[in-house]
């Protein structure tokens, strides 16, 4: 078995030496030097990360969705690589969507790379999860992430971004039977007037279009019908449509009369739909549908 010494190794191998020389400045930084000292000395930085945009991609009463610009700077002069990212995205400083992203992409030397995240909230969810939202018009976000790079030698490196901002809080208008007037009454037939009421939760106003219904009263249909008069509910307000009913007695039976001129409450059935838009642009047109059943005194 024959040893060769160093002086033999680098007469026999020449390239030897040179790999040898390379290596040994950065085998001793390795063994001396702080994480930070290393990169200073090796002349490489941590990639820098920043949210560089957040828009809204679809706003609903249903939902809210979020695109998230991540935008990642390579200012090195050799290529580096993303292995993944983790993100938490919370609600009034409470976690409410997280998970991990694996891209696996290379950033080249001195590049810039844009990744999107898109983040969608379902209202029904977060206002089962956190109830006193349905009392506000808004809420506080906040997306936290650790971005893990290889850099060549000093392996994964953690790079932490963050963006917080406000999000609408969207909640459906309500229709709701506020009452039914008596005009006139006679022994064939008596005209009314449903008061039905549009309520706006929201601060942003309704611009309402056409209104479709059907009203029973005590199993029987009393009319049906589309009103196309336009009207504007204020933020935080609401507005009456009225819709006259004309019933003649033949046609309604006895009964109603009995009712009308008696002390008894109105069994009824509404239901029907209302296109409306609003003050936002972004919404769109909304078709909402109504069915609701209750009570009601005659005045």
């Amino acid at each position: 078995m024959i040893f060769l010494n160093k002086v033999d190794i680098m007469k026999k191998y020449p390239h030897v030496k040179s790999v040898f020389e390379a290596i040994l400045p950065l085998l001793f930084l390795l063994t001396s030097c702080s994480y930070k000292e290393l990169l200073n000395k090796a002349n490489l930085k941590n990639p820098e990360v920043e949210v560089e945009k957040v828009r809204f991609s679809g706003l609903s009463f249903d939902s809210v969705n979020l695109l998230f610009d991540l935008k990642i700077k390579n200012p090195n002069g050799i290529g580096v690589n993303l292995a993944g990212f983790d993100y938490d995205f919370q609600i009034n400083d409470n976690s409410f969507v997280s998970g991990r992203q694996e891209n696996g992409l290379k950033i080249v030397a001195g590049g810039e790379n844009v990744i999107g995240l898109p983040v969608t909230l379902k209202f029904k969810e977060l206002f089962q999860t956190y109830k006193t939202l349905r009392d506000q018009d808004s809420l506080a976000y906040k997306l936290a992430c650790s971005f893990s790079f290889d850099l060549p030698v000093f392996g994964a490196v953690k790079v932490p971004v963050s963006k917080s901002g406000m999000l609408p809080v969207l909640k459906l208008p309500s229709v709701s039977l506020a009452g039914v007037k008596l005009n006139k009454l006679s022994f064939s037939g008596a005209d009314m007037k449903l008061q039905v009421k549009l309520k706006n939760d929201n601060p942003f106003k309704l611009f309402v279009g056409k209104f479709k219904y059907e009203f029973a009263g005590n199993s029987k249909n009393w009319i049906s019908g589309v009103n196309e008069k336009s009207m504007t509910v204020g933020g935080k307000g609401e507005s009456i449509i009225e819709i006259p009913v004309s019933l003649n007695f033949l046609q309604a039976g006895r009964s109603v009369y009995q009712l009308l001129t008696g002390d008894r409450n109105l069994n009824y059935k509404l239901l029907g739909s209302v296109d409306f838009s609003t003050s936002l642009p972004i919404i769109g047109e909304v078709k909402l549908l109504f069915d609701q059943s209750g009570q009601v005194k005659i005045r």
